[in-house]
Formats: structure tokens, sequence, C-alpha cells
């Protein structure tokens, strides 16, 4: 099927960097569940001027793992251990579920005015008197 994407973006972590219990109390871990659980196609993309070093990781070596075994037995670190219990228990999920769910799981860092830009480029295309007025009235510009 169609490979279908969902876009979060937070601005500004509180320290810099977003872990996985700040991004569970932005709501973001139960938004990224209730996609990825919904449909395999379903792909989730964090999108943000901080990094969320943790959540990165795992996502980035759910993919290159051949399966869930290889992935929690060999790619991950003690510390990537750690975070990926934390993150399966936010997400009340198997271990095989949450590997499945990370290799839909993207993060992607942008700088904080690129990811203006682009709202509004994309506004513009979507609103017929133009997004720009729209966007910026939420964006606080």
């Amino acid at each position: 099927g169609e490979i279908i994407q969902w876009h979060q973006t937070k601005i500004n972590a509180p320290k810099g960097n977003w872990t996985i219990n700040q991004l569970n109390e932005k709501g973001l871990l139960v938004a990224f569940k209730n996609r990825l659980s919904e449909d395999e196609n379903y792909h989730c993309y964090f999108v943000s001027q901080d990094s969320a070093k943790d959540l990165e990781t795992l996502s980035e070596k759910s993919r290159i793992a051949i399966n869930c075994d290889e992935y929690y037995n060999c790619a991950l670190s003690k510390d990537d251990t750690n975070e990926f219990e934390k993150l399966i228990d936010k997400w009340s999920c198997t271990k095989e579920e949450g590997f499945k769910w990370l290799t839909r799981t993207h993060v992607v860092i942008i700088p904080e005015k690129e990811i203006g830009s682009s709202i509004e480029s994309y506004s513009d295309s979507y609103f017929q008197s133009g997004g720009k007025s729209r966007v910026t009235r939420h964006l606080g510009r």
C-alpha cells in the first residue's frame, strides 16, 4: 500500500534534547502509537529544531536490524536498552510491537526558521487565499 506520513512538530526541548519522558508528557508518544498501530503503511515523523537523541537512535537502529531479537540483543547498548524499555512501557506494547513501530518512526532536525518557511510554503498550496497570513498567526510571527 501507499505510505502515509504523519508529522508532529515541537520546536524547543526544555534542555535542548527531547527525552522519551518529555515526548510522552507532550502527548507525542501516544499520538505516534495511535497512528503506528492503526496501519502498517503509516510512518510518523518527529520534527524539531532540537534533537531527540534517544528516539532517533532507537529508530535508526531498528531499521538496520534484521528482526526484533537482533535489535534487542545485539544492536542496542545498555543505555539504548533502558530507553527502549522506557518507550515500550509508555507505549504499553510488546518488544516486537515497539520494534516494528520504531522502524516507521523518524526524527528530523530542522532549524526553526526553516520549519516556519516550509509550513508557509505548503500552506500556500492548501489554502485558496494563501496560507502565509494564517500560518504566521499560529507561529506567532
